[in-house]
């Protein structure tokens, strides 16, 4: 018999926590199977792959002839990372995305850990900590390990709170501690790029499961309203938006990259010079 707290307006039965469960489970079973991939999402991320070499080579081929005497010295380093992310690419294909679930945690942790080590022991350069070096291993900067780790993590906690009301303690906090956690470790590098970036990722996933644009939106401008007043307090981003208002007044100095990219973008219009005749 059906109880009566079941039916809602119009008699049509709610879906109970166990159909509910035994439909997400059947769900899981039939994903396990490899399906194709999505061509067009694939189709543009190979697009900007071919498109990055070639405007790698055409912005430093005479770089690397002067510098190096090779004129494919930059080409050849950008052409084996992307070799690399292919490799990366087809292992996470392959893997069952379950197991990405069970890690998830466990990548937060990790980039918990690199980014506390990082302000402990990174390699400052420029004024800021972003680099880890951990003995043999290469260096990395646990602040973009950070942002694929969060993806992951949100992804499955999210999937868990499919069909809870939105509360405070079981939801927004959790999901405050948790990104506002990594923002604040990112912000201590500094890295205020990063940390907005890493905001913006987690405002769109939550968006993306249910959060109303109005909550998402209330949000995003309380952040903004943060990274303005991180911009006007630290002497040397104030200074970078005084160059990007008026880059000439010096022109060698901190102006010196918004000066070029004037220069580039007179001489060579919208759509450039064309292919291997960059001159900026």
């Amino acid at each position: 018999m059906v109880r009566a707290e079941q039916l809602p307006i119009g008699g049509r039965r709610r879906e109970t926590v166990a159909e509910r469960r035994s439909r997400i489970r059947a769900r899981e079973l039939a994903a396990t199977r490899l399906g194709p991939p999505d061509w067009w999402l694939l189709g543009c991320g190979g697009l900007l792959a071919v498109f990055g070499l070639m405007a790698v080579y055409s912005a430093s081929f005479a770089v690397g002839l002067r510098e190096f005497n090779n004129p494919y010295y930059f080409f050849s380093r950008q052409a084996a990372a992307l070799a690399l992310g292919i490799g990366a690419f087809a292992v996470t294909y392959l893997v069952d995305y379950r197991v990405w679930k069970r890690l998830a945690v466990w990548g937060l942790l990790v980039a918990y850990l690199g980014l506390i080590l990082v302000w402990h022991t990174g390699d400052p350069q420029y004024g800021a900590s972003r680099w880890l070096q951990l003995g043999p291993l290469p260096a990395w900067q646990p602040s973009e390990f950070a942002k694929l780790a969060l993806t992951v993590y949100l992804a499955a906690w999210l999937e868990k709170q499919a069909g809870r009301r939105v509360g405070f303690i079981r939801w927004a906090l959790p999901f405050a501690v948790t990104v506002g956690g990594l923002v604040g470790l990112i912000l201590f590098q500094p890295d205020l790029g990063t940390a907005v970036m890493v905001g913006a990722i987690a405002l769109g996933m939550v968006f993306l499961a249910g959060l109303s644009a109005f909550q998402v939106s209330f949000v995003g401008l309380a952040g903004l309203g943060v990274v303005g007043l991180l911009a006007l307090t630290a002497d040397y981003r104030a200074r970078r938006l005084a160059a990007f208002k008026d880059p000439w007044a010096d022109p060698q100095g901190i102006g010196f990259q918004v000066v070029q990219s004037l220069i580039a973008l007179g001489s060579g219009g919208l759509f450039g010079r064309g292919f291997g005749a960059s001159r900026q």
